[in-house]
């Protein structure tokens, strides 16, 4: 072991949530995270269901502990869905 990082694990690959905004399901890759107390403000990008390419900043709050069950993936592996997100 020579002590050096691996260099296969990329810890700045942006993670990518489903959220409920405005009664929709949206995707959004998130470029910056903040954490105050419980709460964790996100800045990033909105995804397309069809392309997977960024439609529009996106800007929002979130409790802490909702975090994990709207991660879908990585920006490397989330593949946009077929025909939309299921409700």
């Amino acid at each position: 072991m020579t002590g050096q990082p691996d260099a296969t694990a990329d810890e700045n690959v942006p993670v990518v949530l489903r959220m409920m905004r405005r009664g929709m399901w949206v995707y959004v890759r998130v470029d910056y995270a903040a954490l105050y107390g419980t709460v964790v403000e996100i800045s990033g990008q909105r995804l397309s269901e069809v392309s997977g390419g960024p439609l529009a900043p996106m800007w929002a709050t979130v409790d802490l502990h909702e975090i994990p069950g709207l991660v879908v993936g990585d920006a490397r592996t989330w593949t946009p869905p077929a025909g939309g997100p299921a409700t």
